[in-house]
């Protein structure tokens, strides 16, 4: 409302005042917390290079052998370093819509990842009569998939004002 007079105070109210200082609050938060939780599920990737991941059947021999990361989960360095290029770019600049986007998809495409490496390495398993081994790889493996999608909801959650 416009002063009558040119004397009368001008009221004028607070609240948008206090959405933009709440807006820019969460913006802060949201470029402290994804590059540390990617930097966590890039170091995760790369930690289950090196752990057993399953057990699989040698013919020849005639016994079970485990297979590590490395040697069977080649996608795992590719992982870490998706990971590790996002929280580069968080570290720079805030999620915008189209890296939101992005992110999504490629927490879409590791958890869709971790699945069928279940999937296959239990119709291997079953093959050979015996149950499926999941070593402590695979899990940590997963547990990143787990903090990359984290991350994922939070940059939606922090959206960048229209």
């Amino acid at each position: 409302m416009l002063p009558s007079r040119p004397g009368e105070p001008l009221y004028v109210s607070a609240a948008p005042l206090a959405w933009d200082a709440e807006e820019a609050r969460r913006g802060r938060s949201s470029r402290l917390l994804l590059p540390p939780l990617l930097l966590l599920a890039c170091a995760g990737y790369t930690a289950a290079l090196g752990l057993p991941w399953h057990r699989r059947f040698v013919v020849p021999p005639g016994a079970w052998e485990t297979v590590r990361g490395i040697d069977a989960e080649t996608w795992l360095v590719a992982a870490a370093a998706v990971c590790l290029m996002w929280a580069a770019l968080f570290l720079v600049k805030r999620p915008g819509f189209f890296s939101k986007v992005a992110m999504a998809l490629t927490t879409l495409l590791l958890l869709t990842v971790m699945i069928s490496d279940y999937f296959d390495w239990k119709a291997a398993t079953a093959a050979a009569n015996n149950a499926l081994y999941c070593g402590p790889g695979y899990y940590l493996a997963f547990g990143s998939a787990g903090v990359v999608l984290l991350g994922t909801v939070l940059a939606w959650l922090w959206a960048e004002p229209l």
